[in-house]
């Protein structure tokens, strides 16, 4: 008896607690509404951090495995309930009392499903990944194939020539050779795709003017999928040769080689070890190609006639049935640029749209190439690169294409990259202009060299955007910046932005002038940051011809100019700042006067500085944390 009682009693007590609890659901309303919206909040933080871990292990061409990718999926479905509740929640509480006090069923409803919601995104957040993410396979010879291959019929016979070698088992070394532009990488990587049917692995290298044998081992080896622990070429050379010598055909493309290289070295086959395993090389010079011992030569000569003449009307945007002055004149340019299809892009991108008077102008400059000084053989491809960027009637792109060739050979730039260099040279305007459309002006340079041909655009599969320069472009861009110096760019620049000037200047005029030799008449902006050096912006003694500079400056940025004091020691010149609409001057904390004089007014028997004449155009002024500032 004392059993059943005290079952019983348990049973009623369970049955209280659970009775107790359910009533609680809508007293307890708003705690439950406080508590989905905290982990509404945790959940949101968790997903930003494992997007942007995925974000990081995708630019090291890794991929995210399912488990993650359901998370966020699940992620993604949660936050939307979420919001659905909330929203119920919103409409409940605008409700007058008198119509919701007495509902308390829809009330505890609603309490139950916030609560069982919070509780599973709390299981959500809980979630831990054992394993993120896994390598990514690496694509074939179709990741390298040009986009813009085009088969001309005078390439037809070369790269036949090509295929028949690789194939024949007795030839184990091809060499491929000629003039820098003339479409070798292009050629062998449309033959690398081709290959792929008849090898079981084909790779592509590119070598450049500096050999480094690791990095040749490490793209090697990357599409062989064999990992690269040791740290020493020699103990990696001899794993690549034991890998390349399995019994397997491989094709390894070694592209724009400069120099012979030692295949004991890199872990290359070679004599009676090289069965299976062919080798291709593209140079500019057959005597590499001897030397190398290649057993096949094949020389890659300009287009001909039909096929230049094809290639330039595509990218000039011409038509068969365009007027016969135009056609005439077409003829003539393609001529000059001797076969070289990276020529006839670059200047027929740069024609294209043109007017006639354009087009007869560029045929008297490449007709004429004496003021090009170097060897003949090379007068008339650097003529037609210059001339196409000469046409780019964009200043900001000019400057990109010259600071491009800073860059190794072959080196892919990010673009997201380039973009904030850009900015930081202040190359798209002052710095206090709005971020994003100085970014549209970068983008746009950008997206103009690439049309011009003057870039490479090169898309990764982890969705990066590079961009590259042919080497022979990457020539003319050097040869170019040694005539056009950084201070030839600035005496032009129309916006400067300097940042860590030499502590040696104490004025930014005459010192500036001093050092570019010469004076800066198109500019109309400058910026001066985190310069410690300087005390004041123009000297008291500054000839007056100095001082034109900035009275053409339409705005004038100062930010942490530690010890500058004053913008102009002394009475100011008429007309200083005579066009300047903007100032703005940002943590100067040595700042004690805009002008140390000026026109002074007397109001209420009190002197005060008039810059109503120093400033007469001055719409927009910002002055923030200068603490020694008086007026």
């Amino acid at each position: 008896m004392d059993v059943a009682a005290s079952v019983t009693a348990n049973i009623l007590t369970k049955l209280v607690d659970e009775a107790i609890l359910q009533a609680c659901y809508p007293f307890r309303f708003n705690k439950y509404v406080k508590e989905l919206e905290t982990e509404k909040e945790n959940l949101q933080s968790k997903k930003q951090e494992v997007l942007d871990r995925a974000k990081d292990v995708r630019m090291n061409t890794h991929k995210v495995v399912g488990k993650v990718e359901n998370w966020l999926d699940k992620a993604d479905s949660l936050m939307a309930k979420v919001v659905e509740l909330q929203e119920k929640t919103k409409k409940r509480n605008k409700m007058p009392c008198l119509k919701h006090c007495p509902s308390l069923i829809s009330r505890y409803n609603l309490a139950k499903q916030l609560e069982e919601k919070t509780n599973e995104i709390r299981e959500h957040n809980k979630v831990e990944f054992s394993e993120f993410s896994r390598l990514t396979s690496l694509v074939g010879m179709n990741y390298f194939s040009s986009q813009d291959f085009v088969a001309f019929d005078s390439r037809k016979g070369v790269c036949e020539d090509l295929l028949r070698a690789i194939k024949d088992d007795e030839i184990h070394m091809i060499g491929l050779y000629g003039m820098g532009g003339s479409g070798k990488t292009t050629l062998v990587k449309e033959v690398g795709k081709e290959a792929e049917k008849f090898f079981d692995k084909v790779v592509f290298v590119v070598v450049s003017n500096t050999i480094d044998v690791r990095k040749i081992q490490s793209e090697i080896a990357s599409p062989l999928k064999l990992g690269l622990k040791e740290e020493e070429t020699r103990v990696i050379a001899r794993r690549l040769s034991m890998r390349l010598s399995s019994g397997e055909r491989f094709l390894i493309i070694l592209d724009d080689v400069w120099e012979k290289l030692n295949f004991e070295d890199i872990g290359i086959p070679t004599n009676n070890d090289q069965m299976g395993c062919t080798i291709l090389i593209t140079t500019r010079n057959l005597h590499l190609c001897k030397s190398m011992g290649c057993q096949k030569n094949i020389p890659l000569e300009g287009l001909k006639g039909n096929d230049s003449w094809a290639l330039f009307k595509k990218h000039a945007g011409l038509s068969d049935d365009c007027f016969d002055k135009w056609k005439d004149i077409a003829k003539k340019i393609t001529k000059k640029c001797d076969g070289l299809p990276i020529a006839i892009a670059a200047v027929a991108s740069a024609l294209k749209d043109k007017p006639f008077d354009d087009w007869v102008a560029a045929w008297k400059t490449l007709r004429d190439p004496s003021w090009i000084d170097i060897e003949d053989s090379l007068k008339s491809t650097y003529g037609c690169i210059r001339l196409s960027y000469d046409h780019l009637e964009n200043e900001v792109a000019k400057s990109l294409f010259l600071f491009c060739s800073v860059y190794p050979e072959d080196y892919e730039i990010l673009v997201d990259k380039l973009t904030i260099i850009g900015l930081g040279l202040g190359l798209a305007g002052d710095i206090s202009s709005h971020w994003w459309a100085r970014t549209q002006v970068i983008n746009k340079a950008i997206k103009k060299l690439i049309d011009s041909c003057l870039l490479l655009k090169v898309d990764h599969e982890d969705g990066s955007h590079c961009i590259k320069m042919h080497d022979l472009v990457r020539d003319v861009a050097l040869w170019m910046a040694k005539k056009e110096t950084s201070k030839d760019m600035m005496k032009r620049a129309k916006t400067l932005s300097l940042r860590r000037i030499p502590r040696s200047w104490k004025n930014i005029i005459p010192d500036l002038c001093q050092t570019i030799g010469g004076s800066m008449n198109e500019l109309t902006r400058l910026a001066i940051h985190d310069s410690d050096g300087i005390e004041c912006v123009i000297g008291h003694a500054t000839n007056i011809s100095q001082v034109g500079i900035i009275s053409n400056l339409t705005r004038l940025t100062l930010s942490k100019v530690k010890h500058l004091k004053t913008l102009h020691s002394g009475h100011p010149p008429h007309g200083l700042f005579a066009n300047l609409e903007g100032l703005r001057i940002e943590s100067c904390d040595s700042l004690e006067h805009i002008l140390t004089e000026d026109v002074k007014e007397i109001v209420d028997g009190s002197e005060y500085q008039n810059y109503e004449n120093a400033f007469p155009k001055l719409k927009g002024l910002e002055i923030g944390n200068c603490k020694q500032l008086k007026y």
